[in-house]
């Protein structure tokens, strides 16, 4: 089996929307057209959050403008944020560009013009007119080695500039991608969008950021102090913001279930449902956090074999609740174990995850015997966790009330039901909760941060 997801693949020639699975296509086909009608500078912003897709969202976008003889470089912020200085990142991607068969002769001045200014000599680009200015006042011999270098980049930024416009004049814009600058430094990113702003604020040359802007705003306030306005602070580099519209969350849980077969489709009456009620139904959950709960869910049932004739709840089923529970709160999940928090206060995280009433078992349209099912095994790993086979849980003790009410609904008397089952076989039962829940640990573990 696959312990991660499948690498995304953007053909490097062909269709670059192969492989896309979140219908993609017409999107970055609207927004080429914007790019390609841009005259002056322009910085935009891919914004969405962790998870929604956006490093994928640009590298479609970055070959689909490849193939139409787009001019382009790429790079990840935060894969080289350990420097100090991002114009040594964006020398390394026009660089990289270059070695590209279509690459014009002019990325070649803006190679070595990039390469010139991005040196321990200018460690702070945004001032470096100031910087100029303190250098023309003093006279010793070290202000004047600084003055040399000051010109030397004043010179070279002149020459980038011209570059950049010898490149984008009668042509199309030449577009840099720059993806996860939110993940950055703070610091860094700052510099990073000082240097698009004072370097490359260029006609024809336009910058596009995957980012969360929310996320970059915190970090910026965090590094100049909580009174600090991050948000009104970005707007000063950023021109536009395009948001990453929902992708086809259907398609894209199918397709992870597809990838992590054969054990979905050796064993998927035991808990696609609970997946499709859970992780499918939380609408506030990213891709990457979908991704992550089925691969986690698929990984615990690898290593525990099917069961044969086994009593209800089978281990995929105790897995399945327990990885269910730890994706809608975490924090729920640990004060549960810890046996801090009761399984009635479990089920109401649950059902706020996914928007369902608590007495959702009275409302005819969602009637759905999966979550009967999740209480019943919660009920279970209450009694584990409390090691009180005996006595009533305070979820079962509700549903005990409510099934007998004279208007009920089959589902909480269900709930009763199998939780008995679970209680008449504590033996085999308190073995299984324990063997699974010690799985689950084991795989789902994250160092503390």
């Amino acid at each position: 089996m696959r312990m991660r997801p499948t690498p995304f693949v953007v053909p490097k020639s062909g269709d670059p929307f192969e492989n896309d699975k979140l219908g993609r296509k017409d999107q970055i086909k609207s927004l080429t057209q914007l790019i390609r009608n841009i005259e002056g500078p322009c910085v935009l912003a891919v914004d969405g959050a962790w998870g929604s897709g956006k490093t994928v969202f640009l590298k479609m976008w970055a070959q689909f403008l490849r193939n139409r003889r787009f001019q382009i470089a790429e790079l990840n912020a935060w894969e080289t944020d350990f420097s100090e200085d991002p114009l040594m990142a964006l020398y390394a991607a026009f660089k990289d560009e270059l070695k590209r068969p279509n690459a014009k002769a002019v990325l070649k001045i803006i190679v070595e013009a990039t390469s010139q200014i991005a040196s321990d000599a200018i460690p702070l680009l945004p001032n470096i007119v100031e910087s100029l200015t303190m250098a023309r006042e003093r006279s010793e011999p070290s202000a004047k080695a600084r003055l040399s270098c000051f010109q030397d980049a004043e010179d070279a930024i002149r020459k980038l500039k011209k570059a950049l416009k010898s490149a984008a004049k009668g042509r199309l814009p030449l577009v840099v991608f720059v993806d996860e600058l939110d993940r950055c430094r703070p610091d860094y990113a700052i510099r990073f969008l000082e240097a698009t702003k004072h370097i490359f604020d260029v006609d024809g040359v336009v910058f596009i950021l995957g980012v969360n802007l929310s996320e970059l705003a915190h970090s910026v306030s965090a590094l100049y102090g909580t009174d600090f306005d991050g948000e009104t602070y970005l707007r000063r580099f950023v021109d536009r913001s395009i948001y990453i519209p929902q992708a086809d969350r259907i398609e894209f849980f199918e397709n992870l279930l597809d990838q992590t077969e054969p054990i979905y489709r050796v064993r998927p009456y035991r808990v696609r449902p609970y997946l499709e009620t859970f992780i499918l139904g939380a609408s506030n959950i990213s891709l990457r956090d979908m991704e992550q709960g089925v691969y986690h869910l698929s990984t615990v049932m690898e290593t525990i074999p099917v069961e044969h004739g086994a009593i209800w709840p089978t281990s995929d089923q105790l897995a399945a609740t327990l990885i269910i529970v730890q994706m809608a709160d975490s924090d729920t999940y640990r004060q549960f174990l810890r046996g801090e928090l009761s399984d009635l206060d479990v089920v109401s995280t649950l059902y706020k995850f996914i928007n369902r009433p608590g007495n959702w078992w009275k409302i005819p349209r969602l009637d759905d015997s999966i979550c009967a099912e999740v209480e019943a095994v919660l009920v279970g790993y209450h009694k584990h966790i409390s090691r009180s086979w005996e006595i009533d849980t305070p979820l079962l003790q509700k549903r005990r009330r409510e099934s007998e009410e004279k208007e009920y609904s089959r589902y909480p008397q269900s709930v009763v039901s199998s939780a008995s089952t679970i209680s008449d076989h504590s033996g085999y039962s308190d073995r299984n909760f324990s063997k699974v829940l010690s799985i689950v640990e084991m795989v789902t573990y994250e160092p503390p941060s």
